[in-house]
């Protein structure tokens, strides 16, 4: 029996970039994957009321919230699971990505959420006092905004995702109203919780996981378990000894760095690379590259890739050797008379343009020279 035929047979397949499309495929049998490379705009909010699994079945895959409307609200008792998607552009006053209700679980892998907000609702002015009155109305208080990108009152896993961007704003207080005698007082302004995260309750469990620069709000809000190799920008979250608080990831920007989908490459020196736990039925990355690709596994969606010599070549007075390069990386050739030496001596800098690139020098005649390719 053809067991991947039958599989594509029951999933409920995503085949153009609407909004009905994508809802569409999650009314099926909770399997949903995607025929082509697909960038989503969710018209309003999905609502998942069953248990569903998203997969994008080797496709670059983005949803997008309209900027005005939560993504995806999960109701009580679902189990929803999504792997190697990026999800943006998702509002509310609580989770703007996602909502995770009681005894809900849902589950990210290699995902990427990015520039995701919570927003505090404004509160109206106070009532103004009438012409017997004394005092006016006080201005109400303005709506907390919490988890830009999830809030959680369920159980919340991330597995090597990247969540950046992120904000979670107050809303504005309601001023005073006017009185014969006296006004009333301004109310006071919503609280900011969490510009990626919140935790209200529930379990929220990190493994191999970055919080990047959050615009707003603080990185995370709550307490959450440490599954281990957690980088945090800030100190908003309480994290155990093999996780790093108050560091900079040092990621690049989200663009095309090769594979199937965009990401935020890491950049020399991140402690994102070679710092996670391997995962043995996680050896993929993000846009599909094998992981490790060092010594372990990278924090975060994306692998980072060793530069590799394609082909070297020496005659009688040059040497040389291509290597191949991706897309917006940095490559940079040094080399040593030493190995013992610290120092190295810069001898080309190039940006990666997809194709292979070649060095070539003239040969030294005064000893040995040991070159490294890195990639930055």
């Amino acid at each position: 029996m053809d067991f991947g035929s039958m599989l594509f047979r029951v999933l409920g397949t995503v085949n153009n970039c609407r909004d009905k499309a994508f809802r569409a495929a999650l009314s099926g049998l909770g399997l949903v994957g995607f025929t082509g490379n697909r960038s989503i705009t969710l018209n309003g909010t999905v609502n998942i009321a069953s248990n569903t699994t998203i997969l994008t079945s080797g496709n670059v895959v983005t949803l997008a919230g309209d900027n005005t409307n939560r993504m995806f609200t999960v109701s009580s008792g679902v189990v929803f699971t999504m792997t190697g998607l990026t999800l943006t552009g998702g509002r509310n006053n609580n989770g703007g990505a996602i909502y995770i209700s009681t005894n809900a679980t849902v589950q990210l892998t290699n995902c990427n959420l990015t520039a995701n907000s919570a927003n505090g609702l404004p509160e109206t002015i106070g009532n103004n006092g009438e012409s017997n009155s004394e005092v006016g109305g006080n201005g109400g208080a303005g709506g907390d905004g919490a988890g830009g990108s999830f809030y959680s009152a369920g159980n919340a896993i991330l597995v090597n995702s990247t969540l950046s961007h992120g904000s979670a704003t107050g809303g504005t207080n309601g001023p005073a109203g006017s009185g014969v005698f006296d006004a009333g007082h301004n109310g006071l302004p919503g609280q900011a919780y969490g510009g990626n995260i919140a935790r209200g309750s529930g379990t929220f469990t990190l493994t191999n996981t970055i919080l990047s620069t959050n615009l707003s709000g603080g990185c995370g809000y709550g307490i959450v378990v440490d599954g281990g190799n957690i980088i945090c920008a800030d100190g908003s979250l309480a994290l155990g000894g093999s996780s790093f608080t108050n560091t900079d990831p040092r990621l690049g920007p989200f663009r095309d760095n090769g594979g199937i989908t965009k990401t935020m490459y890491p950049l020399a020196g991140s402690l994102a690379i070679d710092s996670g736990s391997e995962i043995p039925e996680l050896s993929y990355d993000q846009r599909g590259f094998l992981r490790p690709s060092g010594s372990h596994t990278d924090i975060g969606s994306v692998e980072t890739m060793l530069p590799t010599l394609t082909s070297g070549n020496a005659s009688s007075t040059t040497f040389s050797f291509t290597y191949p390069t991706l897309v917006g990386l940095t490559y940079v050739v040094q080399f040593k008379t030493n190995l013992n030496d610290t120092a190295s001596t810069l001898l080309s800098t190039n940006v990666g343009s997809g194709s292979v690139a070649n060095y070539s020098t003239v040969k030294s005649s005064t000893g040995s020279r040991f070159f490294r390719l890195l990639v930055q």
